[in-house]
């Protein structure tokens, strides 16, 4: 039943978002100059959003930064065309969406981490997406940069979404929520995460990893945003749904 769910869902999303044939950002028609699932405009626009964010993390990326989080890499900050790729992924089920953010995430600097673990979804979450948008990005990067990835991370609780809240009660609202497997134990981490918002997701998903014996524990996300963006980007009948 859940394979012949997902081959629907697949069915819809080439119906409604043929590959090649619109931009996922704009929805303009793509002609033969596009590459990648978005139009010439949108991809020059996802290289100055991408250039921006690499010099703000440069001078940023290790300030106020989570408990035993040893840094946060993002590929760009979470506007424009790069919002509309994320709402895409997680609102309207759109796949290829991931593909396009997971690109320049492969670019990004990390350490000598040795495994890749994406942060997890609550499996309500996950059976109406048909997927774990986390686990598609890091799906991806393992395959460009040819590191093991491995779903170590489950939430073994539903909590309230994060939608709304602010930075304590997002912090007290996710303790406890995830456990970690012991594939982690002695190894370094990068975990993958779609939107960076005020880094209570990540603490929690480092403290379930640290607690199973990860050796460190690093963070690349496709965006990096501020909670008031990420909360304004939801669309407004499914925040009226999750209250």
């Amino acid at each position: 039943m859940k394979k012949l769910l997902a081959s629907v869902m697949r069915f819809a999303d080439d119906l409604l978002f043929p590959r090649e044939v619109v931009c996922l950002c704009c929805d303009r028609a793509l002609d033969e100059d596009a590459e990648g699932g978005v139009c010439p405009a949108c991809a020059e626009a996802l290289e100055e959003l991408n250039v921006r964010q690499a010099a703000w993390d440069a001078a940023h990326s290790r300030e106020d930064l989570p408990e035993g989080i040893a840094f946060v890499c993002a590929a760009y900050p979470y506007e424009g065309p790069v919002r509309r790729l994320v709402h895409r992924l997680k609102y309207e089920s759109v796949r290829e969406a991931a593909e396009i953010l997971a690109r320049p995430m492969a670019y990004l600097h990390a350490e000598e981490e040795e495994i890749l673990v994406p942060v997890p979804t609550d499996r309500t979450r996950r059976r109406v997406r048909g997927f774990n948008q986390a686990t598609l990005l890091a799906g991806h990067l393992s395959n460009t940069l040819g590191m093991e990835m491995c779903e170590a991370l489950r939430r073994v609780e539903r909590r309230a979404p994060q939608t709304g809240l602010t930075l304590e009660q997002r912090r007290k609202n996710l303790v406890g929520c995830m456990k970690a497997d012991s594939v982690v134990r002695g190894r370094r981490v990068l975990l993958i995460d779609d939107v960076y918002t005020t880094g209570s997701t990540v603490a929690e998903a480092a403290r379930a990893l640290y607690a199973a014996g990860a050796a460190s524990v690093g963070v690349f996300a496709a965006a990096r945003s501020s909670g008031a963006q990420a909360d304004k980007d939801v669309p407004f009948l499914l925040r009226i749904r999750r209250k």
